[in-house]
């Protein structure tokens, strides 16, 4: 691609060398976002099963709804 436009070999090995250091950027970037969101999900996953067997032991109907709403930022009170 670079061949049909005149430059100097310095400028296309410097594009190119740009062009490669935004793509690794972009490989790391999402990579750091991939493993963010795991943790993430892990973590909301782990809440729900603590909070799930707390609300098995009050006797509470449908436990795993309740402890999603809660994990989820929501607020379970009782009346």
């Amino acid at each position: 691609m670079l061949e049909t436009i005149r430059l100097s070999s310095l400028i296309k090995d410097l594009i190119k060398i740009v062009v490669s250091i935004k793509l690794l950027t972009f490989v790391a970037i999402s990579g750091i976002e991939g493993i963010e969101s795991i943790k993430e999900l892990m973590d909301t996953n782990h809440c729900v099963e603590t909070m799930s067997e707390g609300f098995k032991s009050e006797k509470n109907q449908h436990p795993k709804a309740k402890a999603v709403h809660f994990c989820s930022g929501g607020i379970t009170f009782q009346p």
